[in-house]
C-alpha cells in the first residue's frame, strides 16, 4: 500500500469515527441524556407491578371495643419511573388511612412513597374519583379496591414531579430508541471495520 493509500484510508477512519460520534449523540439526545454536565434528567419509562393496584390486597380485623380494620397489601404495589441516567424512582402504593374503627368503605386517597430517595412525588390523575373499599363481610380475608366507577384501582395516567419539573405518563410509558438509529449505527460500525482493515493491509 502506497503513502497516499495509507493517508486516504487514515483520513476516511477519522470521518467514520466523527459521523459515528455524531450518531451516539443523536441516540442519547433522542433518550432525553444530553452531554451537558447541567442537563435535567427526565422520565424515559413508567411500569405498574401488579399491573392492576387494586388486586392484591387483604382485609385484617384486630378485635377491640370497636373492631379496627386495616387494609394490607398481600404483594407490594408498585410503580417505578426509569429516568434518562439509568436510575430507577420506585414508588409503594397503600391507602390513606391505613385502618379505622368501622369496616372499611371508603378510604379517600392513595398514596405513594420512594422513602425520599429522590427529590420527586407522584400521584395519579385517574377519572375514577375516590378509592373505595367494599369488602365482603366484616371478616379477614382478601379484598380488592375499587375506584369511583367501582371498578378494580388501575390508574391510566400519573403526574410524575421530579426537581420541580411535572410530567404527565401514562401506564405503561416509555421512550425507545429509535431503530432506524440503531441499523444506521450497526452500517456505520461495519465501514469503519473494513476500513481499518484496508488500512493494516
Amino acid at each position: 500500500m502506497s503513502f497516499e493509500d495509507f493517508e486516504m484510508c487514515s483520513i476516511t477512519e477519522r470521518m467514520m469515527n466523527k459521523i459515528l460520534l455524531g450518531i451516539v449523540n443523536a441516540c442519547i439526545l433522542t433518550l432525553g441524556i444530553s452531554t451537558s454536565a447541567h442537563a435535567a434528567v427526565v422520565p424515559i419509562s413508567l411500569t405498574v407491578t401488579p399491573d392492576i393496584l387494586g388486586e392484591d390486597w387483604e382485609q385484617i380485623v384486630t378485635p377491640s371495643i370497636l373492631n379496627t380494620y386495616s387494609i394490607v397489601p398481600t404483594v407490594e404495589h408498585t410503580v417505578t419511573i426509569g429516568l434518562s441516567d439509568g436510575t430507577f424512582d420506585i414508588f409503594t402504593f397503600a391507602p390513606i388511612p391505613e385502618s379505622q374503627m368501622a369496616a372499611p368503605i371508603l378510604y379517600p386517597q392513595a398514596s405513594f412513597s420512594n422513602g425520599g430517595a429522590m427529590n420527586s412525588s407522584l400521584t395519579t390523575l385517574h377519572t375514577g374519583g375516590l378509592l373505595i373499599v367494599f369488602p365482603q363481610s366484616t371478616s379477614p380475608g382478601p379484598i380488592t379496591l375499587l375506584d369511583s366507577q367501582l371498578d378494580p384501582y388501575d390508574p391510566q395516567l400519573y403526574l410524575y414531579t421530579l426537581d420541580g419539573v411535572d410530567y404527565e405518563l401514562p401506564k405503561g410509558f416509555f421512550v425507545p430508541i429509535p431503530a432506524a438509529v440503531w441499523l444506521f449505527g450497526s452500517g456505520l460500525l461495519g465501514l469503519i471495520g473494513v476500513a481499518r482493515r484496508r488500512a493494516n493491509a
